[in-house]
């Protein structure tokens, strides 16, 4: 079945998030990789959007100490997680939108671009809401907005 929502199988996201949970990042960025080639050929979208938003999360945690000086990877980490987006957005399930553009949100406002932060997680809670997602989502969001809105403010 390609095209279409497909969800990975619960063996496979536990693998992946006992690697990612454990910290260990190498062997949870190969399985990302290994899942999002697989998921790209047979093309599930679906697949290709959670994979790639593990691997941007193995890249911004393997990277969190660097993300504040002048390094790649948080751009890198902006590319995966704005990929997984387009993916979501694609198969239409506005439920899969907010927590990508959460997370993409954080990056944003990690790497020092708390406007663009602010613009992803307003949108992030909009949708949330309308979605009807659970209050603690809801609320991660709105906290995340927050933040990002204190610090556009104060660096003008």
């Amino acid at each position: 079945m390609t095209g279409h929502y497909a969800r990975p199988p619960t063996f496979r996201l536990s693998i992946f998030a006992a690697a990612f949970c454990a910290g260990d990042f190498a062997e949870a960025d190969r399985l990302f990789t290994q899942a999002q080639a697989l998921a790209a050929r047979a093309g599930d979208w679906a697949g290709e959007a959670f994979a790639t938003g593990g691997l941007a999360m193995v890249l911004h945690h393997r990277n969190l100490g660097k993300l504040f000086v002048a390094d790649p990877r948080p751009q890198e980490v902006m590319r995966q997680l704005g990929h997984s987006l387009a993916l979501r957005e694609k198969l239409g399930d506005p439920r899969r939108i907010p927590s990508a553009l959460v997370a993409l949100g954080e990056a944003e406002l990690a790497a020092g671009h708390a406007r663009r932060a602010a613009e992803r997680l307003s949108r992030a809670v909009t949708l949330a809401r309308e979605a009807n997602l659970l209050p603690w989502r809801i609320r991660d969001a709105e906290q995340n907005l927050r933040e990002a809105e204190a610090i556009a403010r104060s660096t003008g």
